[in-house]
């Protein structure tokens, strides 16, 4: 099932994006999301799979539409997480929120770039490994451990003003890393 899923993707670079995370105190916003994916499509020739469980389809549906480049296609709810780590073995970079795909991806040596609220303490939480860095904004209310942005009283700062171009950079990073490592 998973083949033929992945049968049309026909971009030599396969990046996995999960822009769902299961607290909203970890979602980045999508439209960040949708910004660093077309960058990716448009500098790299990128196919795009956004993955996710049941009842997070809405959130991939959106992040399409802020898309501006063809390039991205989802999965989400499409196939059962005993196939994720399949999937991912075939991808040449994960990017998602602070969520249990990141440390999935992490753990299997797959390229990993996990966008990090100041909810919890990233040198806990984030992923570990040597392909694997969280991207966090510095700020002095982190870890806050708040249960909902509501009580968040800077409008959820640590992720609202992590920018697109801070997690592109540390994509850019993440394949340039990985690409000068294959050639060794």
């Amino acid at each position: 099932m998973l083949e033929d899923l992945l049968a049309p993707l026909p971009a030599p670079l396969l990046i996995c994006i999960h822009p769902a995370a299961g607290n909203e105190m970890k979602q980045w916003p999508i439209e960040y999301f949708a910004a660093v994916a077309d960058r990716l499509v448009e500098d790299h020739g990128a196919q795009i799979i956004l993955i996710g469980g049941p009842g997070e389809e809405p959130i991939g549906e959106n992040l399409l539409r802020h898309m501006r480049r063809d390039g991205a296609v989802s999965l989400i709810g499409r196939f059962p997480l005993s196939d994720l780590p399949a999937l991912l073995t075939r991808c040449d970079l994960f990017l998602g929120n602070d969520s249990g795909p990141k440390h999935i991806a992490a753990g299997l040596g797959i390229p990993t770039v996990a966008v990090h609220s100041g909810s919890v303490d990233v040198y806990e939480w984030g992923p570990i490994g040597p392909h694997a860095v969280a991207v966090v904004r510095d700020v002095t209310c982190a870890p806050c451990y708040l249960p909902t942005p509501q009580l968040c009283r800077r409008g959820l700062a640590c992720l609202r003003q992590l920018t697109p171009d801070a997690v592109y950079a540390a994509c850019e990073k993440m394949l340039l890393a990985t690409a000068v490592a294959a050639d060794l």
